[in-house]
């Protein structure tokens, strides 16, 4: 585990600022430790929303068995990329495509 290190990340929706995700992520270096199945939170603070997903080791997200199809499941590039504020990722459903950037970077551990 030498080098492995925890963080929270936050990310912010580059078009619509009032939505954010924000995922616990273990680190080596600045890249998000492959083969962890990661949960996180996906909010809309405008209108109040919080929805916790989980992201598989392949960047499959899922909100769970509360939402159909259409809205359950998503995906993104962000444990591919080395990350530090500004980074930009890709957050793609059925009709959805968004890209968030990385607004904060916390250490927890």
């Amino acid at each position: 585990m030498a080098g492995e290190r925890l963080g929270r990340i936050v990310f912010r929706n580059t078009q619509e600022d009032h939505l954010e995700i924000t995922i616990d992520l273990i680190f080596i270096g600045y890249q998000p430790k492959r083969g962890i199945e990661y949960c996180g939170l996906w909010q809309d603070r405008r209108e109040d929303y919080r929805c916790p997903f989980t992201v598989s080791t392949e960047g499959h997200v899922d909100f769970g068995t509360g939402y159909d199809d259409a809205d359950r499941y998503y995906q993104t590039d962000m444990l591919e990329k080395a990350l530090s504020v500004g980074q930009r990722i890709a957050w793609s459903g059925n009709e959805d495509n968004g890209e968030y950037a990385v607004i904060s970077m916390t250490p927890l551990i």
